[in-house]
């Protein structure tokens, strides 16, 4: 075995040693994990520079081969190249909720923090390559509803001795991840910073982050702390005063009770009113009375009590710097702080109040003539011509945007669409095609074609009218994973890449308030398929939909579903037309060979995003608009719908305005499909409306007592008896006789509400919007009708074309 360097001995017994400490004499003890030894007093030794050990605890020793031999170890060797400066002198394990070790922390002398994780042959990559990030101390934070986050692995296990749940993010301050947040949901959070500028603001950062998830947050500040000091400080600061463990995880948790809630509420309209120079823009004031502050510097939104807008508040938004300009003077140092103060509360009251949308990270239709990029930490509007206009506040009309770390536009991209040609135009296109043709293997010979446009219409989903979602299925190895991995890296991140394992309740958490382009892989693995689909109908259209859910504290969220998915498993996990009809599906028969490289992909995605802003130049949403409104009795009108953005897409690309025709090319069998899909859901649903059997009130003949006898739906229509149709009238069945085009027969008008709430109830169609199914059935009709002296929106039917 090649000889290993000091250090990489120190890291091998530090991976199966526990409690590894140095020793005066140069060595290192730790807990003895040999078997058979139940070590609890570090009776275990070793040499850092021959490897050699030795447990005056149970007597084994020998040299680091035969260590591993007894603990059926694989020798260790160097499996990186990095060469750290200093010794380790402790490792901090990050583990999955599977107990799997993913990475450590590891702590040098001289002072220093790296991270590395396992090569699975006893060794180190030292790097947190495509490695997922997860929260210190995860199995305990999952199973706590309290939960403290600090700074440092070592706050963490301090308070973990006092009995205390504690965690952090990896790396501390300032990196914090949006994918920590729902280990967190439904919990009572108390954030203990350190004390310096970077601590605070990296609290206030996952305050706003957790706001809405966590069912309670608070913002700890402990007194006495040095500056830079931690919670750990404060905890040796009590331990020489002569605290007990117990005493003092007391009086930590007196503190935390004691702490007001930190609150985010909803922006109100308001008309921001401040000096240029000023380091805060006053927001406007909530309907709890809070005051608004954003900061220009940080971009966050600070919510504030005018009882709390102080000196300690003040640099915490704005930093010392600042604070000691307002303090130049001696004599007035107070008083200009809390002039300063009162003239913020002042602007705040008298600002104007109103509700604001949220808009996060995405692309968005702002008029006809300007779309609005939220970008990480910027916001703009970009018309027709490409030209910019900075938006500089996150109040803007009638929306709040919110930031966050997200950056996952190029500005160059305008740029290069400025001078982009049609040209050039139908060449990306034409290369994502060829691209998509030379690895995979599919169905339809112009399926390459359409994913190219789907890829496109992807990025412009903000824009259209309707958005279609999209359908990837086949066998197992037909490379439906490696393409939409292709994909999403081609759109980049603002791609939100799921595996099937994913909730509906998770992918409301991550979207949050974003605009971002859902991929879902291995689908058929989901246990909640019904619910992300539903959730998925709201998003279709222009604007998506809202959809609010409780949380444990009982304050309702808001979610503003607006996202095109892409949907990928062996077989069609959509069981309903109405989710179907919303689906372009592409079926794909075999994977032929690798992805293009790193470079081409960047290549690629460079070239998509400055085609997409070239066909928004273009006007494509105008586009897409007129060819919807060219409907084709050829194809249901939601595949129309569908298929308008591409062939819009298309279009311009290709100067072609036959759109007829160019429905024909792109229209694959799995459309014609979805036609027979669409009129067997209609169908079933119309029978299961008739079929459905209650007790009807029915005249005995020869007296004058009505009788009860078991009758269906249709039967009751069929006897056209008016006594018997009031009967079913209350539960959302209207019978007219005799109208319109309907000579020999009846109009039926079914109203939503009652039927679900009676006929459907239990069934699949309890939750589906029954209108958009009904408007199918020809000559269907949408309009308004008394049903037992309520008027009712319902769709009417001719009944002649359901008789059995």
């Amino acid at each position: 075995m090649p000889k290993l360097t000091s250090n990489e001995i120190i890291n091998f017994y530090s991976t199966h040693v526990k409690s590894v400490k140095p020793l005066g004499s140069g060595w290192y003890s730790g807990l003895c994990p040999l078997p058979g030894h139940d070590d609890q007093n570090a009776s275990l030794n070793f040499n850092p520079d021959s490897g050699g050990f030795n447990c005056h605890g149970c007597s084994k020793s020998g040299s680091i081969k035969d260590f591993c031999q007894s603990l059926g170890l694989p020798l260790p060797f160097v499996s990186s190249p990095k060469r750290i400066k200093g010794q380790i002198v402790k490792t901090y394990d990050y583990i999955n909720e599977q107990g799997t070790l993913l990475f450590q922390t590891v702590r040098l002398e001289p002072k220093d923090f790296q991270q590395r994780r396992p090569d699975g042959q006893g060794g180190w990559i030292w790097n947190l390559k495509g490695i997922e990030r997860v929260l210190f101390n995860l199995s305990a934070v999952i199973q706590a509803t309290d939960v403290i986050i600090v700074e440092g692995e070592k706050d963490a296990d301090n308070l973990k001795d006092l009995g205390l749940v504690a965690t952090t993010c990896p790396m501390g301050a300032g990196r914090w991840r949006s994918e920590y947040n729902k280990r967190l949901a439904g919990k009572h959070v108390a954030i203990i910073p350190d004390n310096d500028e970077p601590g605070r603001e990296h609290a206030v950062k996952v305050a706003q982050a957790l706001s809405g998830t966590a069912a309670g947050i608070k913002i700890v500040y402990l007194d006495g702390l040095p500056p830079k000091g931690d919670v750990s400080d404060w905890v040796n600061l009590h331990t020489k005063a002569g605290r007990t463990s117990k005493q003092i995880r007391i009086d930590l948790e007196d503190i935390i009770d004691a702490t007001k809630e930190y609150v985010q509420t909803q922006i109100q309209e308001i008309t921001p009113d401040t000096d240029d120079n000023d380091p805060l823009l006053v927001l406007g004031k909530t309907a709890d009375g809070k005051i608004l502050l954003y900061s220009k510097d940080t971009r966050i939104t600070h919510t504030e009590d005018r009882r709390s807008l102080d000196r300690k508040a003040l640099i915490d938004i704005c930093g010392l710097e600042f604070v000691k300009q307002l303090e130049a003077n001696p004599k007035t140092a107070r008083a200009s702080v809390q002039a300063y103060c009162d003239r913020l509360i002042d602007q705040a009251r008298h600002t104007l109040t109103g509700s604001k949308e949220k808009r996060g990270q995405g692309l968005y239709k702002h008029n006809d003539e300007s779309i609005m990029i939220v970008d990480g930490q910027d916001s703009y509007l970009l018309d027709r011509a490409l030209n910019i206009t900075e938006i500089d506040t996150p109040l803007f009309g009638k929306y709040y945007i919110e930031y966050s770390d997200l950056k996952w536009f190029n500005r160059d991209h305008i740029a290069r669409a400025k001078t982009m040609t049609q040209e050039e135009a139908s060449n990306i296109l034409k290369e994502l095609a060829s691209t998509i043709d030379d690895r995979w293997t599919l169905k339809d010979e112009h399926d390459s074609d359409l994913l190219s446009f789907s890829m496109i219409a992807s990025i412009l989903q903000g824009i259209f009218s309707w958005r279609p979602h999209y359908y990837i299925t086949g066998k197992r190895a037909s490379g439906k994973t490696t393409l939409l991995k292709w994909m999403a890296e081609i759109w980049g991140p603002i791609t939100l890449f799921r595996e099937g394992k994913i909730s509906e309740a998770g992918l409301r958490q991550d979207l949050c308030s974003d605009s971002r382009i859902i991929a879902i892989d291995e689908f058929e693995k989901n246990t909640h398929r019904q619910g992300i689909t539903e959730l998925l109908r709201t998003a279709n259209h222009k604007d998506g939909g809202v959809v609010t859910k409780g949380t444990p504290g009982g304050k309702p969220l808001h979610f503003r579903i607006q996202s095109s998915a892409w949907l990928s498993s062996i077989e069609i996990g959509l069981n309903e037309a109405a989710d179907r009809s919303r689906y372009i599906i592409f079926h794909f028969k075999g994977f032929k060979k690798g992805i293009p490289s790193i470079s081409k992909v960047k290549e690629l995605s460079v070239k998509t995003y400055a085609l997409s802003l070239w066909l928004w130049s273009q006007g494509v949403d105008r586009l897409a608009d007129e060819i919807r409104s060219l409907k084709d009795d050829r194809f249901t009108d939601r595949s129309h719908d569908n298929l308008a953005p591409l062939v819009a897409i298309l279009a311009l690309s290709s100067d072609r305005n036959d759109y007829k025709a160019i429905m024909n090319v792109l229209l694959s069998q799995n459309s014609e499909a979805l036609i027979k899909n669409a009129v067997e859901d209609e169908q079933q649903l119309m029978d299961t409306i008739l079929g459905s059997s209650l007790p009807i009130e029915v005249q005995r003949v020869g007296t004058s007592y009505p009788d009860k006898r078991p009758l269906t739906i249709a039967q009751v229509i069929e006897s056209d008896d008016e006594e018997q149709w009031a009967q079913i009238e209350r539960l959302g069945v209207k019978v007219l006789r005799n109208e319109g085009k309907n000579e020999d027969g009846y109009f039926v008008c079914l109203a939503q509400e009652p039927l679900k709430q009676n006929l459907l109830k239990g069934t699949k169609y309890e939750h589906l919007g029954l209108k958009e199914i009904l408007e199918r059935i020809p000559d269907a009709i949408y309009n308004q009708a008394h049903f037992a002296k309520v008027r009712r929106w319902n769709v009417r039917v001719p009944y002649i074309l359901q008789v059995a």
